[in-house]
């Protein structure tokens, strides 16, 4: 975050919020020249439920006002389609009849950094119940 406009550099103790959430100050640097203080700062995580546009705010260095900022969801969960493979062959179908498949895909966009957290996956296709599941890699 760099403000500018400033005459002189400002006391210590510079806050910075982003949408009310306190971020931690990790640095702050003034340039006489520029007129201009470069803040470092962490943002805290900030629940999905606020996802939208935020103010970020500084506090203490002239008290600039808020600048917007857009604070965008993660990546929705997605089947990575050239994953799918049905008893080793790269096909996005599944044979008829009544014999048991191997399927094996790759699910994209579920790390815990995207707030998605989970302990077991189910499968159904066409909408239907869920298939019987006999082993998980993860």
């Amino acid at each position: 975050v760099t403000v500018g406009g400033l005459s002189a550099a400002p006391a210590p103790g510079v806050a910075v919020s982003l949408g009310g959430y306190a971020c931690a100050v990790l640095s702050e640097v003034y340039s006489d020249a520029a007129g201009t203080l470069t803040i470092g700062v962490r943002t805290p995580e900030i629940p999905l439920a606020a996802v939208g546009p935020l103010n970020l705010t500084v506090s203490g260095a002239s008290d600039p006002p808020p600048f917007p900022w857009d604070y965008l969801a993660p990546p929705a969960p997605a089947i990575v389609r050239a994953s799918l493979r049905v008893d080793g062959e790269a096909q996005a179908w599944l044979p008829a009849g009544g014999r048991n498949v191997t399927v094996r895909l790759t699910v994209a966009n579920v790390a815990p950094r995207f707030g998605i957290e989970y302990d077991e996956v189910e499968v159904s296709l066409g909408g239907g119940a869920a298939l019987p599941r006999s082993s998980s890699t993860f």
